[in-house]
């Protein structure tokens, strides 16, 4: 998949040079929600948009009315879950309907595409073909059918479980829903508050020129740029993409004094546990260097959720983080985030989404 991250990423790269030469400002959420959008339609379907030069075109416009979509309903239903059946009798769903039908034939048409076509197709590298092929491994010598296994103590009858094709269309529509404003949340909230920082800022260049040696991010270098995790982190701790992790618990079971009966809805506040001044100091204040890893040692694990914990946690962590660490390498290698007369920070955050009310401003200067 790192072909489409670089390919958009240059496109990226180009818009912004173009701003800066007309001398306009950018609102970093809408443009890296386009950029985000243009990455899951490559690294997703293979299907290449450019959506920062040719503007919206369907999926774009699909991508950005399920953003829009979320808020009061959906904030509602995290908190009571005894809404959501309400909510379903009423005929009120918490993504447009327009939208989630857009997105299901075209991972439908996708789908059938691939499997119809004859050459090439597994030498596609994005997350459609990938579970095509997941869907099609192994069935040479083992098929759809149940295996059985003879050991030395008996008989022992294994299924060997292969993705249908429903599996396949399920997580190909939540690859598109997880990693699009996720993504673009991270991204702007990192790029703006290091912007905020200038000191801050001065240590992300300098970490940057120092591993890229002026040489555009691949794989291996972005690995290894620690200051920019930090404020990565940093960011995902007081804007967290997802600020709220819901779960079913799925047997009776008692942890410190509380029993939750099987089947209860529990609701984990990410973003209450991220603000809480006895985990975080001045929990207000942008500081990546909580994220050393001494200070990072010293602290309990699940104090730090921004994609879950443990076997339950984001599936598409990897990827998004790679996506973030690209980008933000390749913008600070080549320019410099300055604040602009439409700049508000402090800003005001949404109140049920994670988002600033006045939107992060701010412009874009070579470095050269």
């Amino acid at each position: 998949m790192y072909p489409h991250i670089v390919r958009n990423t240059q496109l990226l790269l180009e818009h912004l040079k173009e701003k800066h030469e007309r001398n306009e400002p950018v609102e970093l959420r809408d443009l890296l929600s386009a950029y985000t959008m243009d990455m899951i339609a490559s690294t997703g379907f293979g299907v290449e948009i450019n959506s920062l030069k040719e503007g919206e075109d369907e999926f774009t416009k699909a991508g950005k009315g399920i953003k829009e979509g979320k808020g009061r309903f959906f904030f509602l239903a995290m908190f009571l879950n005894f809404l959501r059946p309400v909510f379903k009798f009423l005929g009120i769903t918490l993504m447009p309907k327009d939208a989630t039908e857009f997105f299901t034939r075209f991972i439908d048409k996708a789908l059938e595409s691939r499997k119809h076509e004859k050459d090439g197709a597994s030498g596609r590298s994005d997350f459609i073909q990938i579970m095509l092929d997941a869907e099609h491994e192994d069935h040479t010598e083992h098929g759809n059918r149940a295996v059985n296994e003879e050991q030395e103590n008996g008989h022992k009858t294994e299924t060997k479980k292969v993705l249908s094709y429903s599996d396949i269309q399920g997580q190909a529509f939540i690859f598109l829903l997880a990693g699009y404003d996720t993504v673009a949340t991270v991204l702007s909230f990192t790029m703006f508050l290091i912007c905020m920082n200038p000191d801050c800022l001065k240590k992300a260049q300098k970490e940057v020129d120092k591993v890229l040696e002026g040489k555009f991010p691949d794989y291996d270098s972005v690995q290894s740029l620690p200051y920019i995790e930090m404020c990565m982190n940093e960011a995902m701790r007081m804007y967290p993409p997802g600020y709220i992790l819901d779960r079913i618990c799925d047997k009776d079971i008692e942890i410190q004094g509380i029993k939750i009966p099987a089947g209860m809805n529990v609701s984990v506040p990410v973003c209450a546990i991220h603000h809480d001044a006895d985990l975080w100091p001045e929990p207000e204040k942008f500081d990546p260097e909580r994220f050393t890893p001494e200070n990072k040692a010293g602290r309990h694990p699940y104090a730090f959720l921004p994609f879950g914990q443990g076997p339950r946690n984001c599936i598409g962590m990897r990827l998004a983080l790679l996506e973030v660490k690209v980008a933000l390498a390749a913008m600070l290698q080549t320019l410099t985030p300055v604040p602009c007369e439409k700049t508000v920070y402090p800003f005001t955050k949404d109140r049920f989404q994670i988002k600033a009310v006045e939107g992060l401003w701010i412009k874009f200067e070579s470095r050269k």
